[in-house]
């Protein structure tokens, strides 16, 4: 993964962040701005303990997800997985569960779960260039050159429509790189 994916991840979860003064569920509003709060600015383990209070009186998709997004941040990735398992069982047609379960399973080196995970996600959501692009990434990783191109080209024509030039360019260079091995 470069470093923009990395960053793109962390965007995401800042984001999540904020619109989850909103979604978390059961917990005071100091709570939520508390643990909105943490996550902003990186104190990770305060904010997992803040969440593990909140799933004790309501353990709902968006609480594990909160969790899960906490820990991806503190690198607990088994532990993050674990809640992102946990949120798809209780919602599964979530596709970020999906890619952000994905996404650390690809860190991991588990491509072929990795993959499993953001097929799932793209099934969700078709338009999901992000899905595409690290499925590509996993298929190249795992040999199969064909399906990561197809994968990135696919990725390319997303970011292209949504006007994400440099998610662009770098798919394209991707495929560039696998067609000259």
């Amino acid at each position: 993964m470069s470093t923009t994916e990395s960053k793109s991840i962390v965007s995401g979860v800042i984001v999540l962040a904020v619109v989850g003064i909103i979604t978390v569920t059961f917990a005071s509003n100091f709570q939520k701005i508390s643990i909105c709060f943490r996550l902003l600015t990186g104190d990770n383990q305060e904010a997992i303990a803040d969440l593990n209070r909140v799933i004790l009186l309501s353990p709902n998709s968006n609480n594990y997800q909160f969790r899960g997004y906490a820990r991806l941040q503190s690198g607990d990735n088994r532990g993050a997985i674990a809640d992102f398992t946990q949120a798809i069982k209780l919602k599964p047609n979530d596709e970020y569960s999906y890619q952000y379960r994905g996404y650390l399973r690809l860190k991991l080196d588990k491509h072929q779960d990795a993959i499993a995970d953001f097929t799932q996600a793209i099934k969700l959501k078709s338009n999901d260039a992000y899905s595409y692009q690290c499925r590509g990434y996993s298929r190249n990783r795992l040999g199969d050159n064909q399906g990561a191109i197809d994968d990135y080209d696919q990725a390319a024509k997303l970011y292209q429509q949504q006007g994400k030039m440099k998610e662009y360019q770098d798919v394209l260079d991707r495929i560039a790189r696998i067609k000259r091995i």
